[in-house]
């Protein structure tokens, strides 16, 4: 029997839209592309109230939570993850949570769709290559060494780097950092992200890729089925 995955975007403390989804599809496996934290207006209630479903979220073996440019802000120490939307009452609530950052991840496949937070740009993951011959899934094994030394603000977190149309110093955003107006589809790959916030799907198949960036405040999600992806519409 075919697995069907539901793919939810950037949440921003909107746990409980998510969970309603979740109930109206019943999926096999829902994967989050990250993002559980931080909106316009919010407080350290909110944040509260997020951390705590998020752990317990965490323990669903049937879900995969990826990491946003918002979550790395409140479970590590670092101060260069900082991001708009921070607030050190926020960290201080949710760092009472205990989050277990080892079960989030910063990328996920599923069937042959790359999920990440923000994307990855084809400039960024050429820029990774060691050699012509490196393959995505060898630049893409390279990242978990960004979690692992996350907490060092001198060690290099390529993976995490800002891009300057978000402020950054890189001419490319790395996973949870690439706006969508950097991106560059990477040949022969099909990728589906969030993070650059829209009021509708942006989608586009060129050639040998494919990709959808579907973060639209929670209007719409993604489900993998049948080597199919289709998305939909929260009415």
């Amino acid at each position: 029997m075919a697995q069907k995955t539901l793919i939810i975007p950037d949440i921003h403390n909107n746990h409980s839209l998510a969970e309603s989804i979740i109930d109206r599809e019943v999926p096999d496996r829902t994967v989050f592309l990250g993002d559980y934290f931080d909106d316009i207006g919010d407080n350290a209630h909110d944040a509260d109230r997020t951390a705590r479903w998020l752990v317990g979220s965490l323990e669903h073996p049937d879900r995969v939570h990826l990491f946003g440019n918002h979550d790395l802000q409140y479970v590590s120490d670092n101060p260069t993850l900082t991001c708009s939307g921070y607030s050190d009452a926020k960290k201080a609530v949710i760092g009472r949570h205990h989050i277990d950052r080892r079960k989030m991840r910063l990328y996920f496949w599923v069937g042959d769709w790359l999920c990440t937070h923000a994307g990855l740009s084809n400039r960024f993951f050429v820029q990774q290559q060691k050699t012509e011959q490196e393959t995505l899934q060898d630049v893409l094994g390279r990242s978990e060494m960004d979690l692992e030394t996350i907490d060092d603000e001198d060690a290099s977190h390529p993976f995490l780097q800002v891009g300057y149309l978000r402020g950054g110093l890189h001419d490319v955003g790395g996973l949870v950092w690439c706006d969508y107006h950097e991106f560059e589809d990477i040949p022969g790959t099909k990728q589906i992200f969030g993070h650059t916030r829209g009021p509708d799907v942006r989608h586009r198949h060129t050639g040998s890729a494919e990709h959808y960036c579907i973060d639209t405040v929670l209007h719409n999600y993604a489900i993998y089925e049948d080597e199919r992806l289709q998305v939909m519409s929260v009415k």
